[in-house]
């Protein structure tokens, strides 16, 4: 009976193994944005304003990544900001690190969609100021929205709160003129090129974050190993005595693990992208 099995679970061992390693092997697909001529030579500008920064030798490949990934985003809204058209004349561009009740400007952005609650998206947005949530009424099936643009003259309107926290409802006092169709076309291209760049760094993020997680934690594993062989619990010690050797494993764990730990959070420390120069 156990021969007969065998051949069969091998077949099913191979057959899944194949699949994982296809798997593996094919290409995660990205939807990369058709670049009209305009946002290929704003790109290239960006790229020559907000150069990548040296990257400290010894530093992983996740690190290195999320550096990239970074500057990317960085390029990206420097783009989209080079692309958005003047407020018209007489009108004052809301200051949205100074943004209260009343305050009354005009604004033009794109902001990522937090949460749409009693029919108000809550977004995060570019120079909000710290502390500071706004938000702007929307439709009751605007729940999937990710990112939204606003453009227009806008108040701040009323405060409410979401979640604990207090969100500043911007209401639109006068629309904005639409764009020309060639330059709508230019910034939506820009708009989705900035959201693939958040996209990608993101993930680069989320990678470094489980690497380094999972490094540091072979680390742990290895040491406090290494500290149960040194500081063994004796087997008929009581409660309170079994306790006490517990925690000396675990700090000598930590005091041999020290060294290795902090080589981990250098090579997966965060490299410093130098702030473009706005113009």
């Amino acid at each position: 009976m156990l021969r007969r099995a065998l051949p069969t679970v091998f077949a099913v061992c191979v057959i899944l193994g194949t699949a994982l390693a296809l798997q593996a092997q094919t290409p995660a697909t990205t939807t990369t944005t058709v670049r009209p001529p305009e946002l290929v030579k704003l790109e290239a500008e960006a790229a020559a304003e907000i150069p990548l920064p040296p990257v400290p030798p010894g530093r992983a490949a996740e690190a290195k990544k999320v550096a990239e990934t970074s500057v990317a985003v960085k390029r990206a809204t420097w783009v989209v900001e080079k692309l958005l058209p003047p407020p018209p004349e007489g009108v004052a561009v809301l200051k949205l690190a100074e943004i209260k009740v009343g305050s009354r400007g005009w604004v033009d952005l794109t902001g990522d969609v937090i949460k749409v609650s009693e029919g108000v998206a809550v977004l995060r947005a570019p120079g909000v100021a710290e502390g500071v949530t706004i938000g702007v009424p929307v439709a009751a099936d605007a729940a999937t929205v990710k990112s939204m643009a606003i453009r227009g003259e806008f108040i701040a309107d009323r405060p409410v709160t979401i979640d604990g926290r207090e969100v500043l409802v911007l209401k639109e006092v006068v629309a904005a003129k639409a764009l020309d169709s060639a330059q709508a076309k230019v910034l939506d291209a820009a708009r989705k090129r900035l959201e693939e760049a958040k996209a990608a760094h993101a993930q680069a993020v989320a990678v470094l974050k489980d690497t380094r997680q999972r490094a540091e934690k072979a680390v742990l594993e290895k040491t406090q190993a290494e500290a149960e062989k040194q500081i063994p619990v004796p087997k008929d010690a009581d409660v309170e005595e079994q306790a006490k050797a517990k925690a000396k494993q675990q700090e000598l764990a930590l005091k041999l693990a020290k060294a290795e730990l902090e080589k981990i959070a250098q090579m997966y420390a965060d490299t410093p992208v130098v702030e473009p120069t706005r113009k």
